[in-house]
């Protein structure tokens, strides 16, 4: 069996090897676990693949673990992300090729077992060689746990600066957007004042823009700056584009 290659940085080491013949040769081994590096010498398009699937290799490992009542490692198997990737070349007995289980988990899960990511990695990496007998000259001897990247979290709604909306709010109270149509006009702007005893700014449409502003603008920065809406359903209320 070859000896262990070390994955975790890029390494090279020339070394001195005799064939049949008695000559000396020269070997090179090469180890990354960064894609691009492979992919930068195309070896990622021209290396063999492993012969089995991710899918079968961790059904097993899971089943066998199972069996040995691990439920830890159990779990990260059944829910791992999982693919095999060639990490690294030994041009040694016709070329020798190491592959790496990549397990990728849910970031909950991962967070977990953080702690134990080396621990569960030598576990589970100690158990390929009782699953895959007879490998040829490829070998999968090491595993590799990590979260799935999340994407950042973005608002439904585009966020507005203070100095955009500060004329249509009142400071220090609740903003609140009464929909309504226009003929109601008078009786909202009653409401309004009767609101502000309690603290709640409103904004009224038809009082809180100037005839030279356009409409939907403001509308629109009021509806995204507010902190809550009432729609007072009068008759015709739905028969308003505006409001309905």
């Amino acid at each position: 069996m070859p000896g262990k290659t070390q994955h975790r940085t890029l390494t090279a080491c020339n070394a001195k090897s005799k064939t049949s013949a008695g000559r000396a040769t020269c070997c090179r081994r090469v180890c990354c676990r960064d894609r691009s590096f492979w992919e930068d010498r195309n070896l990622s398009d021209t290396s063999p693949k492993f012969p089995r699937s991710p899918d079968v290799v961790v059904a097993t490992l899971t089943e066998l673990f199972k069996h040995q009542k691990n439920n830890a490692v159990c779990e990260v198997l059944e829910n791992a992300n999982t693919r095999i990737e060639v990490t690294g070349y030994d041009n040694l007995a016709g070329g020798q090729y190491y592959f790496t289980l990549f397990l990728e988990l849910p970031l909950n899960l991962f967070a977990r077992v953080e702690a134990e990511v080396s621990r569960l990695e030598k576990l589970i990496a100690n158990k390929l060689p009782t699953i895959l007998r007879n490998p040829g000259n490829m070998w999968l001897r090491e595993v590799a746990i990590s979260p799935i990247l999340e994407e950042p979290k973005r608002s439904a709604a585009p966020k507005v600066a203070p100095v955009d909306v500060e004329h249509l709010w009142k400071p220090g109270m609740l903003r609140l957007f009464l929909s309504h149509i226009s003929a109601e006009k008078a009786g909202v702007s009653k409401l309004k004042l009767v609101l502000l005893n309690w603290g709640v700014d409103s904004f009224v449409a038809h009082e809180d823009i100037e005839p030279n502003q356009v409409w939907q603008t403001e509308i629109e920065l009021a509806l995204k700056s507010m902190h809550a809406l009432a729609a007072l359903l009068t008759p015709g209320f739905h028969e308003s584009k505006w409001t309905d």
